[in-house]
């Protein structure tokens, strides 16, 4: 760090307190430090902010005194940093630069299908669960990876988890009845201390089709090759917002499945908002039908909504662009002399 001219600091959803009430302070004191000891000037790169606590609001007000350019991700985002915001500092709302996501190869995809004996003769349909709302509470101390590993919180959120589960095993069932299909699950963490694996083994070995739902274990791919999958997807059904922009990048319908605003502002950016079921909804009956029904629909009308969704596509990705503009903005003042100001 002290031989670099910029400091980027991003992005995602760092200043978040919804995980832990000492995750904002802790960006807070790196960035104190940061600025005490090397002198450097910072940019707050993409960032969104879920901010619950008043104590998170506190010192993430005090963050936004102490960067020198902001960008955020999302329209809420850039909503609370402009109240948040203590001095001048430029904000601009741009969109998450995972938007911007190339060089997936459609070959290294249909090479991990193969890898894997994942078959190619039916529609695939890729399902990527996220437990990480059910992991964390506002008020925990710990971090949950850290807590795990010192053996705290196995049976957090274990109810939940078990009504998600039930979820996506109905609605896979209806589609793997309903369109003939293959289900490829893909986990969102594959190693310890989270327990994604084992809950997609289970996930698997409750469907009514065991044979036809199939599952990724091993992370031995590069995030590019990882998402090469996507493209052989007639449709996603996925509760990550991640995954969704990388469904969006590289043109394959998405069914979301939000548990937070910032879920609901990207599909409606992404002119997906059609295609957007509310969690708690999603854990009824009635919301696993509609969910199947749902991805029915995008697969039935993928060539339909092509021009829309690239036309979306085509703006979110200006949007992200903004990023690396402004940046290069911070480097011509970072690195022009002080007597030429």
């Amino acid at each position: 760090m002290r031989s670099a001219d910029i400091i980027i600091w991003g992005g995602g959803s760092l200043l978040t307190d919804h995980t832990g009430i000492l995750s904002i302070p802790y960006w807070f004191c790196l960035l104190l430090l940061i600025k005490i000891f090397l002198h450097k000037p910072v940019m707050a790169w993409a960032q969104g902010l879920v901010i619950h606590t008043i104590l998170g609001a506190f010192f993430a007000k005090r963050v936004f005194s102490l960067v020198d350019i902001a960008t955020v991700r999302d329209h809420d985002s850039y909503l609370i940093a402009k109240r948040l915001s203590a001095k001048k500092v430029q904000i601009t709302e741009t969109a998450d630069p995972a938007i911007l996501l190339e060089g997936t190869s459609l070959q290294k995809g249909e090479s991990i299908l193969r890898e894997q004996g994942i078959p190619t003769d039916k529609p695939l349909i890729g399902v990527t669960p996220t437990f990480w709302p059910l992991y964390h509470r506002t008020y925990d101390l710990l971090p949950y990876a850290i807590a795990r590993r010192w053996g705290l919180r196995k049976h957090r959120g274990q109810k939940k988890i078990m009504e998600l589960l039930s979820a996506y095993q109905a609605s896979m069932d209806l589609l793997i009845e309903h369109l003939n299909c293959n289900i490829l699950l893909l986990p969102r963490y594959a190693n310890d201390p989270w327990p994604d694996i084992t809950y997609l083994r289970q996930l698997k070995r409750s469907s009514k089709h065991p044979e036809r739902v199939y599952l990724i274990e091993a992370d031995t791919y590069a995030p590019k090759e990882y998402f090469s999958l996507w493209h052989h997807f007639s449709c996603l059904l996925s509760g990550t917002m991640h995954d969704c922009i990388v469904a969006c990048a590289v043109g394959t319908p998405c069914v979301h499945i939000v548990y937070e605003k910032k879920g609901e502002e990207f599909s409606r950016a992404a002119g997906m908002q059609d295609y957007v079921l509310p969690l708690e909804e999603f854990l009824t009956p009635q919301g696993q039908e509609k969910a199947a029904e749902l991805v029915r629909r995008c697969v039935a009308l993928r060539k339909e909504k092509m021009q829309m969704r690239e036309e979306c596509r085509m703006r979110l990705r200006k949007l992200a662009e903004k990023n690396l503009e402004i940046f290069d903005t911070l480097v011509e003042r970072a690195l022009t002399p002080s007597h030429e100001h």
